[in-house]
């Protein structure tokens, strides 16, 4: 239950990082989101639930880090990024409230 906590705090700082441009992440972020988004896919799909919203906006965000990782930085990314800190907070306080 912990993990659910820490993926959280780390979709934040992805927002963070993908508002301010950071690129000195990207490389490692774009793998972990596109692996996380990934995985939430494919596991919601194969129960015939096709409206993982969360699993989008990672593999979004994942793309997104690719982009970053190489110099691309493109207007969208900015509304991007802050879908991802939204969903982080939302995430952190579905962990810290229990709901």
């Amino acid at each position: 239950m912990v993990l659910v906590g820490i993926l959280a705090v780390v979709d934040i700082l992805a927002g963070v990082f993908i508002l301010f441009n950071a690129p000195w992440l990207a490389g490692y972020l774009a793998v972990l989101f596109l692996l996380k988004g990934l995985f939430s896919l494919i596991s919601s799909f194969s129960v015939h639930y096709f409206f993982d919203w969360m699993g989008f906006v990672d593999v979004f965000a994942g793309i997104t880090f690719t982009f970053i990782a190489v110099g691309w930085f493109f207007g969208f990314f900015t509304t991007l990024g802050w879908i991802v800190l939204l969903k982080g907070i939302y995430s952190l306080a579905r962990y810290l409230l229990r709901f």
